[in-house]
């Protein structure tokens, strides 16, 4: 949200505020791009896939925070407790997020499994 205009009004301030939009979309506005650019911009846009941009992320990181465990073989955790590509293609329906959580980090979810 940006400031569109300010006012006073006795000892008060009074603000308004333009409706939210991404940055995407205001450089899209009329005005601020030449066409081709806008072009080129609305194409890598829609090409992005958030799921695959976290992936990506995921891998990153790993590689970075944790080196020693790839060069023994260690079987690789999932960074945020989401299952990797492979098997969120495979299944229809996802289970519950307190699933994720707790085998993600079942110390902080023990009242969870146990009732407590």
């Amino acid at each position: 949200m940006r400031l569109e205009r300010k006012w006073r009004e006795g000892s008060h301030w009074r603000k308004r505020y333009e409706p939210p939009r991404s940055t995407y979309q205001r450089l899209c506005a009329p005005g601020i791009l030449p066409l081709k650019e806008r072009r080129q911009l609305r194409e890598r846009y829609e090409s992005l896939d958030p799921f695959d941009l976290k992936d990506d992320l995921e891998e990153k990181f790993k590689q970075i925070l944790h080196p020693q465990a790839q060069m023994i073989g260690l079987p690789p955790k999932p960074a945020l407790g989401f299952p990797p590509r492979e098997a969120r293609a495979k299944t229809q329906s996802s289970p519950p997020c307190s699933f994720y959580l707790a085998s993600a980090h079942p110390k902080m979810y023990q009242h969870q499994e146990t009732g407590r």
